[in-house]
């Protein structure tokens, strides 16, 4: 008899079974090593497009029942793709204009997985054709749980599409957007070199062969193909949505700043993307470690009231990754229980089986090229399938944080588009910054929730379920943050800023007069002028009676009600605040003015946590272990303790617990160990 009812935590993998056909051992072997492995749901269809439909109009559905039925039988789910992500080459030849077009109006041919345009009406009409045959047969099968929309969508991958469609998509969102070319000119500052239109049709996307720096078109070509994206994937889920408006859809996201994805977010029932931590690339995997928590907590907070899902990752070696470097015995476990400890109710993983060929042929997989279930990987994954089961009481708790981070893809976007600072760092160096800062509170046990600013000043997102916000290189101040921010400090919480915040407005144009820096009055500040340093130059930072090394950026400002809590030591602002406090109402507003050296951030964001956050939340533990926690809706809390170090750490937690998972014997936690408490 089958189990109709969910599996609580899912388990499973990318298969690819049409890779296999003329194998049909290979399936029946499979699904006894998925059963073994725990394994629970596998997505599929990713890449079945040109299976599905060999020929236009000619359907193959027959090998795809099959798959799913088999599984179904054995108690495995489906989550079902719509294969949009890469389209079959009749489609590419025989459609060209469904292919991307460069400046200069060259078509590009059939290639890549991603080269589709996304205005085009014959491949939304083609998308739509393959994507209702599949919703009308699968929608309600049992076996199917989920939607699974294209892959990895992305609006600039390999290149910008430039076709008359997609140029005249873009003047209709421009003047939807902005209503008139004469506020159109006042946004963009079109003054400048003379670049004032005096209508919609003389504007180009940015190219090669036409204009490439105008900072205003650039970002509006920017927010445009993010809404062009969404505007298609929407187009995709009311396709399969009228067939079954209960069945939830997700799509698979990437660690990439290309895309709003709160935007995108909004659309899909369940988040989930795509982990690929680059482990060993750097002399400490922490830093991967907190990279890698940077986007958990990012994708887990655009849907606060729901786990996320992971899913993909690798369970051994990625080989497009720069070194295919594989990973020690218990590695696997503690990547994926990583996942789950910020809020993920899934490990999914790429892929099951090796593919025999072609680019990803030698990238990790559950069942290698021997074909059996004897590898030492396997045994990886069998393991995380015997933690998830036990691991099941788990399955109604979030991931609910104190912390507040602050982020804005407008920021990363336009930090990539202007001149100035550190021009030859991408982005201005906005990812070290964000992940320099997260990994001070990482290192602090203090759990974050990353959040969009347009969704606070919208009113979406309230602060006051906050204890600290915190604000790093948020280069763009949207109207109406600084109220939220003034009224949360206000009311007793914590705000902490750093260098390169509140430069600009969202449309890139600097804060003036009286009102050149709003964050002024909350910091109690004057903010003067940002040095930018080259990577051979550094400061020092004097504070509580130690000095850190500051580096990349110093910025410089006055005391205007604030207390220094640190200065400078060194260059022409010797003397100058660098780490400042301001009592604002019954709160505090930290102001961190340069890039503090590891041990530095660590301490000053100590010095802004203490009094607000209750002991137990941010625990002592050696460098290296981390710990996060997971809440259920009847006070019940869950903590993950992880070690990222390749050595056993002892540690000592200052709460009654039950071991719901893993080891603590004596206190210590194996290299690479993972270990879930209860609080009693």
């Amino acid at each position: 008899m089958i189990n109709n009812k969910l599996p609580k935590l899912w388990h499973g993998a990318d298969y690819n079974p049409d890779q296999w056909l003329d194998c049909p051992d290979v399936l029946k072997a499979d699904i006894e090593y998925m059963k073994k492995a725990k394994c629970n749901v596998m997505s599929i269809g990713i890449f079945s497009w040109s299976i599905l439909e060999p020929v236009e109009g000619v359907f193959n559905f027959e090998w795809l029942d099959g798959v799913i039925d088999s599984l179904y039988k054995n108690g495995i789910y489906t989550i079902l793709a719509t294969p949009s992500g890469a389209r079959p080459p009749w489609l590419g030849i025989n459609y060209p204009e469904v292919n991307r077009m460069d400046g200069a109006g060259n078509r590009y041919e059939y290639n890549f997985r991603h080269n589709h345009c996304y205005s085009s009406p014959v491949y939304r009409e083609k998308v739509h054709i393959i994507d209702e045959k599949l919703a009308e047969r699968y929608a309600h099968h049992p076996g199917v749980i989920m939607w699974h929309i294209s892959n990895e969508m992305d609006t600039n991958a390999p290149y910008d599409c430039l076709c008359p469609l997609c140029r005249e998509n873009f003047r209709a969102w421009l003047k939807k957007t902005y209503k008139d070319i004469d506020t159109l000119n006042k946004f963009w500052w079109n003054g400048f070199w003379s670049h004032k239109y005096s209508d919609f049709s003389q504007i180009q996307p940015p190219n090669l062969q036409g204009e490439e720096h105008s900072v205003g078109l650039k970002l509006a070509w920017k927010r445009f193909k993010s809404d062009l994206l969404v505007d298609f994937y929407r187009e995709e889920v009311k396709t399969v949505k009228k067939y079954n408006p209960d069945l939830p859809v997700t799509t698979n996201i990437m660690n990439t700043f290309e895309i709003d994805y709160y935007k995108l977010c909004k659309h899909v029932d369940i988040v989930s993307w795509d982990n690929y931590p680059n482990w060993y690339s750097k002399n400490d995997n922490c830093e991967i470690a907190v990279e890698t928590a940077f986007y958990h907590s990012l994708y887990n907070a655009m849907k606060p009231d729901k786990p996320f899902m992971m899913m993909e990752s690798s369970p051994s070696a990625t080989n497009w990754q720069p070194a295919a470097k594989l990973r020690p015995c218990g590695f696997h476990l503690m990547s994926s229980m990583q996942a789950v400890a910020h809020g993920s109710n899934t490990v999914q993983f790429f892929q099951w089986r090796k593919s025999r060929g072609q680019l990803e042929q030698f990238h990790g997989a559950a069942i290698g090229h021997d074909g059996t279930d004897k590898t030492r990987i396997f045994h990886e994954v069998e393991n995380v399938g015997k933690a998830l089961e036990q691991l099941v009481q788990i399955q109604d708790t979030l991931s609910h944080n104190d912390v507040a981070f602050l982020f804005d893809y407008d920021c990363a976007w336009t930090l990539d588009i202007i001149e100035g600072f550190r021009n030859f760092e991408k982005r201005k160096g906005f990812e070290t910054t964000l992940f320099k800062n997260l990994g001070a509170l990482w290192h602090l046990n203090a759990g974050v929730d990353i959040i969009g600013t347009e969704d606070i000043v919208s009113g979406g997102i309230a602060l006051a379920r906050y204890k600290v916000v915190v604000a790093p290189m948020m280069y763009i101040l949207r109207r109406g943050l600084v109220e939220k921010i003034e009224e949360f400090v206000q009311d007793g919480g914590v705000f902490v800023s750093t260098y390169c915040t509140g430069i600009v407005d969202e449309e890139n144009l600097c804060w003036q007069g009286k009102d050149y820096y709003p964050l002024g009055n909350v910091l109690g500040i004057l903010y003067e002028e940002t040095d930018a340093l080259y990577d051979i130059h550094e400061n020092t930072v004097e504070m509580f009676g130690k000095e850190y090394r500051a580096t990349r950026y110093c910025e410089l400002s006055h005391l205007n009600g604030a207390e220094a809590l640190g200065t400078y030591k060194t260059d022409f602002y010797a003397g100058m605040p660098a780490f400042t406090v301001n009592h604002f109402g019954n709160g505090k507003a930290y102001y961190i003015a340069a890039e503090l050296e590891e041990e530095g951030l660590i301490k000053a964001y100590g010095e802004a946590l203490k009094p607000v956050l209750p002991k137990e939340k941010i625990p002592d533990t050696p460098r290296g272990v981390n710990v996060q926690w997971r809440y259920g809706t009847d006070g019940e809390a869950y903590a993950f303790v992880i070690n990222y170090t390749e050595t056993p750490q002892n540690i000592s937690l200052p709460y009654d617990f039950d071991i719901l998972y893993g080891d603590l014997t004596c206190g210590t936690i194996d290299k690479y160990g993972v270990c879930v408490l209860k609080l009693k």
